[in-house]
């Protein structure tokens, strides 16, 4: 029987890999075990490795503080996107118009953003709120942020922007106003993936900024709005409640992270960026079709078993952390999960997060056909290290954890890095991944074709004409 498992709380996220010409920034792992012997090789590009993180279900809190469960069908949780789609448009106008005119009931379940001023009625103060947003004018625009409550912002944006970590700084670079971020924090930051961060105010260690540094920033550096990291162990709600509190004009934009396309579109709509943002979720959302119509033809024989693994610098044998079927599941789990691909290997419990405990013997027990590997900075940091000796420690580690299991003997672990697994490229990383895991079904030439689309669309900085192929080593004599 399964050993049992230790509920833990992670909710950290990973990054990635590929053979291929990514920027200095990014450092991917593809791991193989040759099959004669034993070996293990990657292909790593040059660089520091920079880690540090469904349809979206939320509560709608009325006035008199109950709740209405909703489920989004749309990926813009701000009042006025009352038909529930992507777009604050003249669609939304005509729906709240046909509430009033009495041709149709507010349902909030089919129009749960109906009420544009969320102040509890459906009136022509909502048609005209929602008409500034149209046509770009000052006032203020309300969400519903990652805490479940009703939250605002000044719209359109103006001044400058401060980011709490990596997380926001990557949203920040796929939106394109980088430029117009002043502070950040250091958590996963450098000046290749961000440009200049290191000219940058520094707001601490990204997690735990405190509410006069932000408020300080807003007086020194002219922050008017701060991209808040949402994480349990953040202080993001502290540095909003303080920042009410003292009369700061500063905003908080703290939006669940759930569904990072819901996340990510109704950011670019609170700070007018829905262009950019529309490429994103259009970008995603065909990564996710290709994958899923892929998927649907695999039969009950083809099927493998997949068993995703995070790994940090206090993994142990007896303590190794694997991913779960969680209320909100990573979408490459999701999609091996819904399309029953065998087992995705998973234990029954889980903790708040992604991942629950366990240990080497009941991976060897499961003895998936793939394990996913997922690798957090804090264990290869480059030094004073050359390659050679960061690949040799990385063998070691790899065959002590794994070097029993099946997946190992037949070359079937793929490492990624921490932040692209849970970050703004999550849904390429799933893509990329379950190409090497069924290549009959997702061609390697798509993969790169995705890959390739990713940089064309500036969702990231650098590109591939910039970073050709004598940037990337070959650690091994096998391609």
């Amino acid at each position: 029987a399964p050993r049992r498992l230790h509920s833990c709380g992670f909710t950290h996220t990973i990054r990635h890999r590929t053979k291929y010409n990514y920027p200095n920034s990014y450092i991917g792992l593809y791991i193989q075990s040759d099959k004669m012997d034993k070996k293990i090789v990657a292909i790593a590009l040059l660089a520091a490795i920079i880690i540090t993180g469904s349809s979206a279900a939320i509560l709608l809190t009325r006035d008199d503080g109950s709740s209405d469960g909703v489920t989004e069908t749309g990926r813009v949780l701000v009042y006025g996107n009352a038909n529930n789609d992507d777009y604050l448009d003249e669609r939304d106008v005509e729906a709240i118009n046909k509430i009033i005119d009495g041709d149709e009931l507010w349902d909030k379940v089919k129009y749960p953003f109906a009420d544009t001023n969320a102040d509890g009625r459906i009136t022509e103060d909502d048609v005209t709120l929602l008409k500034k947003f149209i046509n770009n004018e000052d006032c203020l625009m309300y969400y519903k942020d990652t805490w479940g409550t009703t939250s605002y912002v000044h719209y359109p944006l103006k001044g400058k922007i401060g980011v709490m970590d990596w997380r926001q700084s990557d949203l920040a670079v796929c939106l394109n106003i980088w430029d117009d971020v002043v502070a950040c924090g250091t958590a996963g930051m450098n000046d290749i993936k961000h440009p200049g961060f290191s000219d940058k105010a520094i707001y601490g260690s990204g997690y735990y900024v405190d509410a006069e540094t932000v408020m300080q920033s807003g007086k020194d550096l002219g922050v008017t709005c701060l991209l808040a990291y949402t994480g349990s162990d953040g202080t993001a709600q502290e540095v909003k409640n303080a920042l009410l509190k003292s009369g700061s004009n500063i905003d908080v934009i703290a939006v669940d992270r759930t569904d990072l396309r819901v996340m990510t579109m109704t950011t670019a709509t609170l700070i007018g960026k829905t262009t950019e943002g529309h490429a994103y979720v259009d970008y995603c959302d065909k990564l996710l079709k290709q994958t899923e119509d892929a998927l649907m033809t695999i039969d009950a024989d083809q099927a493998k078993s997949v068993l995703i693994v995070q790994v940090y610098k206090t993994t142990t044998t007896d303590n190794i952390s694997v991913m779960v079927n969680s209320p909100s599941p990573h979408p490459l789990y999701e999609l091996l999960h819904n399309h029953t691909l065998t087992d995705v290997v998973t234990p029954i419990e889980y903790g708040s997060g992604w991942y629950s405990v366990t240990d080497a013997e009941w991976i060897l027990d499961q003895d998936p056909d793939y394990i996913v590997f997922t690798v957090a900075s804090s264990l290869w940091s480059k030094g004073d290290k050359d390659d050679a000796q960061i690949q040799a420690e990385f063998e070691d580690y790899c065959k002590t954890l794994f070097g029993q299991t099946t997946a190992y003997k037949n070359g079937n672990i793929i490492a990624t890095d921490h932040s692209a697994f849970g970050g703004q490229m999550c849904y390429l990383v799933g893509y990329k991944v379950l190409s090497m895991i069924y290549p009959e079904l997702i061609s390697a030439e798509s993969g790169d074709e995705a890959l390739n689309a990713w940089w064309d669309l500036d969702f990231g900085n650098g590109s591939l004409e910039q970073f050709p192929q004598n940037k990337v080593r070959i650690l091994s004599d096998k391609n």
